[in-house]
């Protein structure tokens, strides 16, 4: 089990693959913070840096 991005990375280095997916009209995407952030909304992330990880199955 891979996600697209680790897919897309092993066949990219020649690992034999197959692929079934499913198209999400959503992001499967989340964003955690600590209680102490102050984060409530979208709109207080404007200025805040964001680290973001490569696909991980």
């Amino acid at each position: 089990m891979s996600d697209a991005g680790s897919s897309t990375i092993g066949a990219s280095r020649g690992a034999p693959s197959k692929a079934f997916l499913s198209l999400l009209d959503t992001s499967d995407s989340t964003i955690v913070g600590l209680d102490k952030s102050g984060i409530r909304t979208a709109e207080d992330l404007e200025g805040e840096k964001l680290a973001l990880s490569p696909g991980e199955a």
